[in-house]
């Protein structure tokens, strides 16, 4: 995927880089963001949608290094859901926006089909980029089956349990 080019001023081309494109969720994202002023302070948010059609949704306060650019795998969130360095931390941030949201809602996910996320690029208070990329949960020609496993699966002991199976 080309990234997506938009401008903050006439005379600067700001580029935000999401790759790769496709990438499978224990696989690492790089998300950068070039052509700011130095100091600049820029947010980039991150959103999608679980298996229940919820919105999940993340953002990530930076400011541009020297050189004018935001790298969230080498630079410091200094504020919004998570603080500190951490090339998945939109990912992992992300939080249930709907309604009833309460902190302790679970990402539904029963599909094994890929999900999009749109990154967007935001500089004082205005988006100047956004792209989407795809996470991928199972390799191609991945077979899934469920599992039954029954109390015990039918071997007991004395204790009426079966071995390495905690009681209950």
């Amino acid at each position: 995927m080309a990234p997506i080019v938009s401008m903050v001023s006439p005379t600067r081309e700001v580029r935000l880089e999401v790759s790769p494109a496709s990438a499978y969720v224990d696989e690492e994202v790089r998300i950068c963001l070039s052509g700011l002023p130095p100091g600049q302070g820029a947010v980039l948010r991150a959103k999608t949608q679980d298996d229940e059609n919820r919105c999940w949704s993340s953002h990530a306060e930076f400011r541009a290094d020297a050189s004018g650019r935001v790298d969230s795998a080498k630079q410091e969130s200094i504020g919004g859901g998570y603080r500190g360095v951490s090339p998945m931390g939109l990912f992992w941030s992300m939080q249930f926006t709907g309604e009833h949201a309460d902190g302790r809602a679970m990402f539904a996910k029963s599909d094994p089909s890929a999900n999009a996320v749109t990154i967007e690029a935001e500089v004082d208070g205005r988006v100047v980029g956004s792209a989407q990329l795809e996470r991928i949960f199972l390799a191609a020609g991945t077979r899934t089956r469920d599992l039954d496993i029954r109390d015990g699966a039918g071997v007991e002991t004395a204790g009426g349990h079966a071995p390495g199976l905690p009681q209950g």
